[in-house]
């Protein structure tokens, strides 16, 4: 059918995908890692697609060292992979601020809705 796999193993807490502002979905850091599909009509062969993941850090509320000992957030180790092969391409990370935000304006969405596909 032409569709891509987007496989990203290693991430905490929750990541969003999107390619250009399309959402293909999220998915928790305990959840069973399954590939997002993008569609083959989200871009020919010759096209540039812009890839975002977006980590969302979920917030602690563990005072057990145990429960403590691996805090990090992003995309931990190894390079998302297209179709199973690594995409080494040139990735920006960035922390944002949301302390503008305001959260009443946004339109929000079942998570069943923007995680179908």
């Amino acid at each position: 059918n032409g569709d891509s796999e987007l496989w990203v193993d290693d991430f905490h807490d929750r990541l969003h995908v999107f390619v250009g502002s399309k959402s293909l979905g999220l998915q928790y850091r305990n959840e069973n890692r399954r590939a997002f599909k993008i569609p083959a009509s989200t871009a020919s062969s010759d096209d540039a697609i812009e890839l975002t993941l977006f980590v969302e850090h979920m917030g602690r509320i563990n005072f057990d060292p145990e429960g403590m000992r691996d805090t990090r957030v992003g995309v931990l180790s190894g390079s998302p992979r297209l179709n199973g092969a690594a995409l080494n391409a040139e990735w920006t990370a960035r922390c944002h601020d949301f302390a503008d935000v305001d959260f009443d304006a946004l339109t929000w969405e079942d998570r069943d809705k923007s995680n179908a596909g």
